[in-house]
């Protein structure tokens, strides 16, 4: 069947979704055929709107996005290419996956001689990460159940990487290709083809974050995002490093992370009782 022409594309990103919450549809938008483009928070904005919250209250960020998607995205056999060492050694072993955003808006990789003020005022999610201070909680945690695992890294920062490889000899593997946050390819930040190559990184990382038995992930959409993708099996094992310390999640419960702890994650074991406290992977 032929796909249908749109008639109108709508652009609601940071403070645009907030008009998601009164929007009515049929009345500001008569077209048979409506695009949107949207950050997650669209699923949040919508729960809020009184004449579409009954239809999307069930729908909880995590579970939603576990399907969404493995459906409506396949890799470009170029993504693939990177991604496979990486899914080929979880096929035979079991590899401990570990993302840690440390550095949120101070990227020592963005082009000292360029002015950002901008990223001070961009929507996103550089709130609550961890921190480089903070790693040495995050390597006492996965050392404890490391033994012979192989460990795969992503970070924003990749001295993340060369600390666990100095702490792990020969056992991390990570990806090659320049560090970017494709949230902010407008400012006009990186040198030609830099942006290219660092995407591809990233998509190939949070396709491999499918087939992780273990993952340690930090507070950031592209790690909370990446362990949803994941199957929600037990046998998949769950854990948020706060930048201090680390909680696990049983499959059951991460599906509700996202909406129902996403404010209070210091506090998540003592006060909402939705996750467990841990020391170490096993």
């Amino acid at each position: 069947e032929d796909q249908p022409e749109v008639n109108v594309t709508l652009d609601w990103m940071g403070n645009c979704v907030e008009e998601l919450k009164t929007v009515d549809f049929s009345k500001a938008h008569p077209e048979q055929y409506i695009a949107i483009r949207s950050n997650i928070e669209i699923l949040t904005s919508l729960q809020s709107n009184p004449l579409y919250r009954s239809a999307v209250s069930v729908w909880e960020v995590n579970a939603w996005f576990a399907k969404f998607f493995p459906t409506l995205f396949q890799p470009t056999p170029r993504v693939m290419a990177l991604a496979a060492p990486i899914l080929n050694a979880m096929h035979n072993r079991e590899v401990i996956c570990v993302q840690a955003r440390v550095l949120g808006k101070q990227w020592p990789q963005l082009p000292k001689a360029k002015s950002t003020p901008a990223l001070d005022n961009e929507d996103g999610d550089d709130n609550d990460d961890g921190s480089i201070s903070g790693l040495s909680s995050l390597w006492d945690f996965v050392a404890r159940g490391n033994a012979s695992h192989q460990l795969f890294v992503t970070s924003d920062c990749e001295e993340v990487v060369h600390s666990a490889e100095h702490l792990f000899p020969q056992q991390v593997l990570s990806m090659d290709g320049p560090v970017v946050h494709f949230d902010k390819s407008h400012l006009g930040l990186y040198e030609q083809g830099e942006f290219a190559r660092g995407l591809d990184r990233v998509v190939a990382e949070f396709v491999s974050f499918q087939g992780c038995q273990s993952f340690v992930f930090s507070r950031s959409g592209f790690g909370e995002l990446g362990a949803a993708t994941m199957p929600m099996h037990p046998d998949r094992k769950r854990f948020l490093w706060t930048g201090e310390e680390v909680y696990r999640f049983h499959p059951d419960l991460f599906a509700f992370y996202k909406n129902v702890c996403h404010d209070n994650v210091h506090n998540l074991a003592k006060t909402l009782q939705v996750s467990q406290r841990c020391t170490g992977l096993r």
